[in-house]
């Protein structure tokens, strides 16, 4: 399965799921807003891709690669 660190600028995914994220990190992502069948653009990365930027819900969030690695989505 895809996750989102994989999606490519400008691209639209739908998240199915989430892989290996503990309870807290969970949490955090549904604070955020990132639940299953939301829908997220990835706008850009940093130079070295340690942190991407995303459209969620129409507004824009940053989230470290290593967090994106747990979301799995769909093109």
């Amino acid at each position: 399965m895809k996750t989102l660190n994989m999606a490519k600028k400008n691209q639209i995914c739908k998240i199915v799921g989430f892989v290996g994220a503990t309870d807290s990190v969970l949490r955090r992502f549904f604070e955020l807003g990132l639940l299953r069948g939301t829908t997220v653009k990835v706008v850009g990365s940093s130079l070295l891709r340690k942190v991407s930027l995303l459209e969620v819900r129409g507004y824009l969030l940053s989230v470290r690669t290593s967090l994106l690695e747990k979301i799995e989505v769909s093109a």
